[in-house]
């Protein structure tokens, strides 16, 4: 996925628009934190995990999930012209990462409403890993239980 571009800083010629704002053309522009792709993902940070890169869906999945429902699916997920196998269900770590940004991602429920309020990590320890986006709360959930899921891919 190293040739991503942002959709405002894709050209032809593999420059990017900082030439309009005085900066070289020749010099790519770093994205960020919201930068939305031509393949529809958005910049979504670093993985605290990897130190890659990290791209979210730009919404979350229609349906909230028991946690090993939502590892499948993302595992068979095919979108934004990526194969299956390309998007996963983000680390406790990464989904932290996601809250953080929230914002500048958009589309998160916010209300704190169960099950939509909370999203699944795959972070797996007694029980899986979640976070209610209204405050930032972390918990552990039994895997019967439905949260919402953000795909995220790197």
């Amino acid at each position: 996925m190293a040739d991503r571009k942002p959709k405002a800083f894709a050209l032809d010629n593999n420059t990017d628009t900082t030439a309009v704002s005085g900066k070289s053309p020749h010099v790519k522009a770093e994205p960020q934190v919201g930068d939305r792709f031509d393949d529809g993902t958005i910049f979504s940070g670093i993985s605290p995990d990897t130190g890659k890169p990290m791209y979210a869906r730009p919404v979350d999945e229609s349906l909230a999930m028991q946690w090993k429902e939502a590892v499948r699916y993302a595992a068979r997920f095919e979108g934004h012209g990526k194969p299956v196998g390309t998007f996963r269900v983000p680390t406790d770590g990464e989904l932290s990462v996601l809250f953080q940004n929230r914002t500048k991602i958009g589309g998160f429920n916010e209300t704190g409403s169960v099950p939509k309020g909370w999203y699944w990590a795959s972070t797996l320890g007694v029980d899986p890993r979640d976070q209610r986006f209204s405050d930032g709360r972390r918990g552990c959930s039994y895997e019967n239980v439905y949260s919402s899921v953000r795909l995220i891919c790197s």
